[in-house]
């Protein structure tokens, strides 16, 4: 399962995810370093996904 929520800011909102949560996030890098789609494993059956608001 994959709860969605926006964010404004990718890059940020990665590093936010993986270091304040400690969140892995999962995905193929983008060329802006940032995997895409910008996943994260909260726990064996639940990923958290961000998407751009804009």
């Amino acid at each position: 399962m994959v709860v969605a929520l926006p964010i404004a800011d990718r890059r940020e909102s990665y590093r936010f995810y993986r270091e304040a949560l400690g969140h892995t996030a999962v995905g193929e890098l983008a060329s802006d370093g940032v995997p895409e789609p910008l996943r994260f494993v909260v726990n064996e059956g639940l990923r958290r996904g961000v998407d751009r608001t804009g």
